[in-house]
């Protein structure tokens, strides 16, 4: 009868956290990244280095490496993807006063599997006019780019989503990501 009337014994036993990405990934290799746009041809080594400088920065991967040797390692993630811009020679400034760099991406497993696809957009952060256009804009972009989307790697290897809510109103800068 005590044992009836005894208070219920807590159990404190939860359930252990899924495995994050970079408990079983510690190298990120850069693979085929197309330029979709002749506008960024130029850009894409700059994006690709800013990519995997940043890259190697992350806490937690061991190795960032720009191309992918065969076989890859068990502990090695691929990134591969596609940039495009919205830039047109023959628009006239007034009429498209910033830029944008987007792109597809994808992480793929060892075995070849795709465990994560994103999209994402970085917009022009200068001033309007012909400076929005330039050369060293473009550049600038193309390296922001860069380091948005190692940071998107580097969330979801720490089991973040990948996802950044796109910039307000204006031409702030913010880049803007969301699985896909």
């Amino acid at each position: 009868m005590a044992l009836l009337l005894a208070p219920p014994l807590a159990c404190t036993n939860e359930p252990p956290a899924p495995p994050r990405p970079g408990d079983r990934f510690r190298r990120v290799h850069v693979g085929p990244i197309e330029a979709r746009s002749r506008n960024v041809e130029p850009v894409l080594p700059i994006f690709r280095a800013a990519l995997v400088d940043r890259l190697r920065t992350l806490p937690g991967v061991r190795e960032a490496l720009d191309g992918a040797p065969t076989p890859r390692p068990p502990d090695a993630v691929l990134l591969r993807g596609e940039l495009v811009d919205d830039a047109d020679p023959f628009v006239p400034v007034a009429a498209e006063p910033a830029r944008t760099i987007a792109g597809r991406f994808e992480l793929v497993g060892p075995d070849g599997a795709v465990l994560q696809r994103f999209v994402g957009r970085q917009r022009y952060a200068g001033g309007p006019g012909v400076a929005a256009f330039s050369a060293q804009g473009l550049i600038d972009l193309a390296r922001l780019f860069g380091v948005t989307v190692a940071e998107t790697v580097g969330r979801w290897l720490a089991g973040r989503p990948v996802d950044l809510p796109p910039a307000g109103p204006g031409r702030d800068g913010r880049p803007a990501v969301r699985a896909s």
